[in-house]
């Protein structure tokens, strides 16, 4: 949700809920596969009035094995949508994070052996984008006008050399 407001903030395309919330929602990708499909048709709950003929930009913060938005855009297409373009709130993730929850045996992620294009075939969007690492460096450094006032508290100051992007690199962590 956060990736859709900031999205709708800077480019002032209208802001639509497609889905129902869940009442119960569990991370689909750390289950198993074989729970996944219960779990994502409780997600799945399609508003059409607000999906029907309408070209859509749906957001998620990254993309793993691509079971879910795969999903989501099939359902919205079947729904009425006329296109389902895809944004992505981190650069393609290529592997887990070590400090993560371990993988599912058998499962990669899609970026690890396909590109762009051909995640976006797979996942059957219009089209696909994925926010450049770079960026999220950018994005994370703590503003000049901010840093005295972290250090005073003792924080940890938001640097890009205190940031590991390992999941995003095949040279690994760092």
């Amino acid at each position: 949700i956060g990736h859709a407001q900031g999205y709708h903030l800077k480019s002032r395309l209208p802001l639509i809920q497609a889905y129902l919330p869940p009442q119960y929602r569990r991370r689909t990708y750390n289950l198993p596969i074989w729970l996944r499909i219960p779990e994502k048709a409780r997600k799945l709950r399609v508003i059409k009035k607000n999906v029907v003929g309408r070209k859509l930009i749906i957001l998620d913060d990254s993309i793993r094995a691509g079971i879910t938005i795969k999903d989501e855009i099939y359902e919205l297409h079947r729904v009425g949508a006329v296109e389902v373009h895809v944004r992505i709130g981190s650069p393609p993730s290529i592997r887990y994070c070590p400090r993560a929850q371990s993988p599912t045996k058998g499962e990669d992620f899609l970026a690890s052996s396909m590109s762009v294009a051909e995640i976006c075939a797979f996942i059957n969007a219009d089209s696909l984008r994925y926010v450049p690492l770079d960026r999220v460096c950018e994005a994370i450094k703590a503003p000049p006008e901010d840093v005295s006032w972290l250090e005073q508290q003792k924080a940890v100051i938001p640097r890009e050399e205190n940031l590991c992007v390992g999941c995003f690199l095949k040279s690994g962590c760092f």
